[in-house]
Parts: structure tokens; sequence; C-alpha cells
């Protein structure tokens, strides 16, 4: 009897301790996970025992009540996760609870090498991991023993050929994170070969084609210039540019190994040298422009342009755009640090002021000042075209008979006296080139904001603009405080224009269109046309601009170049023949073939995008107009603009106006606006007709 009693007070003990009693809550208790269990699963099931009655929840969710059994999966995260599983009945509540660590292990990732080839056999192996708990690291190369470490690096010494890498990380739990990588360690040059041309071959054509053969998949570089490697083969053209051309070519392979080789190529006794080797701006353009320049001591003035050159200090003093309406100074004064106008020459509409190169100094800086509405000003700090030949004809005249002269790729000069033997070296100093200073000063009322590719300048209603010359090579860096910019130019161009302000709509957008345009090189030339006696032409680059009007209806640009490359014309129209523009339609030929009008300005400056075909687009203000032509591609081409007159038809003469001069208009606007413009356009006039021929019909019944 008394043992009997004993078990029933364990019975009732147990109960009381697994369940709760149903005066206090339902009854509940969570069979597994256990408590402070600790796990690398990230899904666990939570299972246990509550009375059939109970409504369950585990972490807030409902969990089913399978007549007093429940279960449920769970997601974890990474650490410490508490589960609380609660039971509701008959207005009491009961929980249970327990505890869940989830570690999962490290994770490793390598850091470097972090390309699939290297050049060197010391193999520096680099990781990192997202573990606050690591243990230790290990690493190991090519299946070979593991090297244990607590560093976050490893130096292995490779062998030429393909590897395999693996590092681990191990935390304190001895979970394990993995990671490998396949590379290949290439130390070896890649082979190179050149088949065309050969070394000082002489060449008859400035265009020049270089081919040959080099590993596959090597990067090919011909003077910095990238030419595509179709599986070894290798090939494209070079432009010559003196009498001896040297030519660097490279070949990288994948690992970043540089095969490098050169050649000279020189220009043979054929080469006709009526194409100079390198035109400089408007060197190639001679004839009477807008204006014409006038010399009085040191002032010189044009029709538009007039400023001071004062020699004493070389600086142009008081550069000034004159205009129907005022004059506009936009610079106090202009100097370059070093420069000294040795040379001067003034010719119909362009002044040109430049330094020649001396023995012992490579130096070329010119202006170029055109006398135009925009005041067009350039200026040019670049090499001369053929610093060898100049060097030695220098030489010749100064020493003649005496000496055997040898100039190599790096500029520098050998003397050797033919009567004792010995040499004498002179070396050329270039360190003109090393960023020379432009100064501009300003007066008072000029407002300087910065732009995309130089500074945009502001004063009495107008813009200007001072940019430098991507295409031209080099660069240009801007500063500007108060009444000074300062321009330190490394072997390039800068270039000043004066808005052409035509009052067209947009806020004379096209101004700085053509502005971005010159300074990319889209636009290979402005030019500037009033009638048959009164144009000019700035060309930007390797390019040759010709006018003629063979007829009072007719004007034709005559314009070549030995450049490879397209091009768009910025034609300028003002003066009598924007009259003439205004009252007559206009017909434009490329070489004979009528072209079509562009879509927009991004359309026209785009020269791949119409198989070749020239296109233009016409843009009218109320005081000018903007015709821009495209050039797709270079020999010579003549391009004709035919004025005709009107049509005599009073409804025909009537909408042919309407359209003229609201093409301006349209071609500004955006391209999605102009389906939208063009389809209220055509059905407002359709809608005229149809209202006029009712009226007419009405009024003759």
């Amino acid at each position: 009897m008394k043992s009997k009693n004993i078990f029933i007070l364990i019975v009732v003990l147990v109960s009381v301790t697994v369940f709760t009693s149903s005066a206090n809550g339902s009854a509940i208790v969570i069979t597994t996970p256990q408590d402070n269990y600790l796990t690398n699963a990230s899904v666990i099931t939570v299972t246990g025992e509550a009375d059939p009655g109970a409504v369950l929840s585990l972490n807030g969710a409902s969990v089913p009540n399978n007549n007093g059994i429940f279960s449920k999966n769970i997601t974890l995260v990474e650490g410490l996760n508490r589960i609380i599983v609660t039971a509701k009945q008959n207005g009491n509540i009961s929980t249970a609870t327990a505890n869940v660590t989830l570690d999962t292990g490290p994770v490793i990732k390598i850091t470097s090498p972090d390309a699939k080839y290297i050049n060197t056999t010391s193999l520096n192996v680099s990781y990192t991991s997202n573990a606050t708990d690591i243990e230790s690291y290990r690493a190991r190369l090519d299946k070979q023993e593991w090297v244990v470490t607590n560093e976050t690096y490893y130096l292995f010494n490779a062998t030429e050929g393909p590897v395999f890498v693996e590092v681990q990380a191990i935390d304190h739990s001895g979970n394990i994170g993995e990671a490998s990588l396949n590379l290949t360690v290439d130390t070896i040059l890649p082979w190179m070969e050149i088949t065309k041309p050969v070394n000082n071959e002489p060449i008859l054509s400035r265009i020049v084609e270089i081919s040959g053969r080099s590993e596959i998949g090597a990067n090919i570089t011909v003077n910095g210039q990238n030419f595509t490697n179709n599986n070894g083969t290798w090939s494209g053209e070079i432009l010559l540019w003196a009498v001896n051309n040297p030519v660097r070519i490279e070949s990288t392979d994948l690992a970043g190994n540089k095969a490098v080789k050169t050649i000279n190529i020189r220009i043979g006794g054929n080469f006709s040298e009526t194409a100079p080797f390198r035109d400089f701006l408007n060197q190639t353009i001679n004839f009477n422009g807008i204006g014409t320049f006038e010399g009085k001591n040191k002032a010189v003035s044009g029709k538009y342009v007039s400023y001071l050159f004062d020699k004493n200090y070389s600086a142009f003093v008081g550069y000034s755009i004159n205009n129907s309406e005022s004059e506009t100074m936009w610079f106090k004064k202009i100097t370059i640090s070093g420069f000294t106008a040795e040379n001067i020459s003034v010719s119909g509409s362009i002044a040109r002021y430049f330094q020649n190169m001396k023995f012992g100094q490579n130096h070329y800086i010119g202006f170029d000042m055109h006398d135009n509405k925009m005041g067009t000003m350039v200026v040019d700090v670049r090499e001369i075209e053929d610093i060898y030949s100049k060097i030695r004809e220098y030489l010749m005249n100064m020493t003649p008979e005496r000496l055997k002269i040898k100039v190599d790729v790096d500029h520098n000069v050998t003397l050797e006296v033919k009567e004792t033997g010995t040499t004498i070296k002179y070396y050329i100093n270039q360190s003109w080139k090393e960023w020379p200073v432009v100064t501009f000063e300003l007066p008072d009322d000029v407002i300087v904001t910065d732009i995309n590719n130089g500074l945009r300048l502001q004063k009495d209603n107008k813009d200007a603009y001072l940019i430098w010359a991507k295409f031209a090579g080099g660069s240009a860096n801007f500063t500007h405080d108060g009444n000074k910019i300062e321009a330190r130019v490394n072997n390039s161009l800068l270039i000043f224009r004066q808005s052409a302000s035509h009052n067209l709509s947009g806020d004379n957008i096209y101004d700085m269109l053509v502005t971005e345009g010159i300074s990319s090189g889209t636009i290979g030339a402005e030019i500037f046309i009033d009638s048959a006696n009164s144009y000019d032409v700035v060309s930007f680059g390797d390019m040759s601009v010709l006018t003629d009007f063979p007829d009072p209806n007719t004007m034709n640009l005559n314009v070549s170049s030995n450049s490879m490359n397209g091009t768009v014309l910025a034609i300028n129209i003002g003066g009598n023949l924007y009259n003439k523009l205004l009252n007559k339609s206009i017909t434009i030929k490329y070489d004979g073939e009528n072209i079509y009008p562009a879509n927009n300005f991004e359309d026209i400056i785009n020269l791949t995008n119409d198989f070749g075909h020239s296109e233009y687009l016409l843009a009218t203000g109320t005081t000018g107009a903007y015709i821009f032509v495209s050039v797709p591609r270079f020999s010579s081409h003549v391009i004709s603009f035919g004025f005709e007159p009107m049509p005599e038809s009073y409804a025909s003469g009537i909408f042919d106006l309407l359209n003229f001069l609201t093409s301006g208009l349209f071609m500004a606007l955006p391209a999605g606006s102009r389906e939208v413009v063009f389809s209220i356009w055509w059905f407002g006039s359709v809608m005229m007709i149809y209202f006029l021929f009712r009226k007419a019909v009405r009024t003759k019944r």
C-alpha cells in the first residue's frame, strides 16, 4: 500500500512538471529541439505535445494541433534563435521555450589574383571571410600539403602553366568554408612578326597598311592605336606624318607580358609633295574672306576683329569683336609663357603669329585670328611636322661639308667631325612642351562659367566659348579666378569663338552644339558666307575647303582631306546670301546627287547610320541660318547649294514659304516631339484647304 502511494505521487509530480495544469492554462511541452541546441542546419523541425483542444502558435505563427501533437519546420538565422510555442484554451495561456544556435560555418573568398592569367611565379594569394570566429586558415597549391596560417594571405612559388589554388577557413565550432581558383602562370613574352611593310622600305602613299602575326588573344597597338587581332593575325592603317616615321608595335598577351618591335617607314622619292604631311589650321586656305585685316603700326583691325600686338612683351592686347550693334572687348591681354613671335603674316581675313623651331629648341606655338563674325582665334601648341629634316637643314647650313649628321628617334643629334673623327652630341631641349601656360586677362564685366570642354564667356548679352580641341591630341586644364583665365596646354589647340547670334530657337542651342562638335572633332570646318565676295573658312584639322560661285544662284564647296575619317561642315549664312535663302528654295547636292534632311542634330553628326550617304540640317533664325552638311568619308567632294526662285503659284508659294520658315524650328525640336508637331501641322493644313474649298463652293452657288 505504501509503494502504491509512492507511485501515484511520482505520476502527479511528473504531470505537474511537463504540463501546465488546466487551472493555469493548457498543458504544452517542446520535445524537439532541446534547449540550448547547436546546429549547422538552417531549417529544423519543432515538435511537441499540448492539450488536444488548445489553439497553438509558434513565434506568432499558427500551428495545427493534431490531437495533442504539433510539428512545424522553421528557418533559423545565424546565431541565437529563441523558439516560443503558445497554447490558448478557455481564456488561459501557456508557453514553452527553447534556445537554438545556428552556426553554418564561415564563407571564404579569394580576392587576388583576380585574373585567370598572371605573369609571375610568385603567387601571392589573398582571401577574406565574413566570419568573426575564425580559428585558422589553410591554403595549398595543386593538391599539395595544407599550410596552416592565421594570416589572410600566403605566398606560393608557382611553376609555369596551369595551377590550382585552394583555401579554407575553420571556425571555433570546427565548421569549414572553402574556395578555389584555377589560373595560368605565363611569364613568356608573346611572339610577334611584322609581315608588312619592310623596315625602311620607301613608301609612295601617305596611308600605309601595317600587318603581322602574333599570339592569339594578344592586344596589338601600333603607335598607341589599337589593331584587331583576328585569331593571331592583325592589320590596320596609319597616316604618315614625316619623311622618316618610327613605328612602335606592341603585343600584350592575356597575362600582361609585352613584346615590342619598331620599324621605320620613310617616304619614297616619288611621294607627292603637294599633299603636306600635316596640314595645320588654315595653312592650305588662302583667299579673301569676310573681312580684310589692315596693319597700322602694332594695331591690326578688320571688318569684325581688331587687336594690338605688343612685341616687347609678346602679348595680344585688347582683342575685340565688332558687329552691327556694338563692339565687345573679350580680352585685355593674352600671353603665353616662353612665347616670342618671330614670324608675323597678315593675309586677307587671317592674321598669323608663330614662333619657328630653332636648333636646340623644338618649339611651335602659333596664333591664328580670323576676321569673321565669330571672331575665331586659335592658339596652336604642337610640334612641327618634320623635325628631322629641319634639324638637318639647319646643321647643313651652319656647318657645310664638315660634319656627318645623325638624328635618332629621341630627337638627339650626333655630329661627327670628318677631319678628326671626333663626335659631338647635341640635345634638343623639349621642356617647352611641359604645359606652357596661356593667360587671358578679362575686362571686369565678363562672366566665366565652366563647360565640359572649356569655358563659357558672357558679356553684353553675348556668349563666347574658349575650348580645347580634344581631337588634336594633348590636353588642356583651365582655371579662372576673378578677371584671369589660365590654360595649361600640353601639345594641343585652344579655340575661341563668339556665338553666331542667329536668334535661333532654343536659346541658341546650336552655338553650344557647334562648340562641342569643334572640340571633339566631329565638326571639321566652320564656314562663314555673306555673299560671293564675302566668305571665310576656319578648318579644324587636316582638311581643305574652297568656295566658289559658278553663277549667281549656285554656291559650291570643294572639300578634301587626307584623313580617313568623315566630318560635318557647319555653314553660317548671313548678309545678302541669307536674304536669298529666305526668298528662294534651296537644293543641296553632294557630288551631283541630291541629299536629304537629317532628323536632328544627333542624326547629322552620326556618320555611320546612313550607309555612307550625306545629309543636311537647316536651322533658320531672324538674323541668319546654320546649314550642317555631313561628309561621311573623304577623299574630295563637291557640295553644291542651289537657290531657285519660289514657285509662282500663290498657294504653293505660301505653303513652301511657311514650310521653309518653320523648318529651323521643326529641326530644333526633340526627335520624340516631331511626329506630334508634324501631324498637327498637316492636319491644320488639310482643314484649312477644306474650309477654303467649302467657302468657294458656297460662294459659287
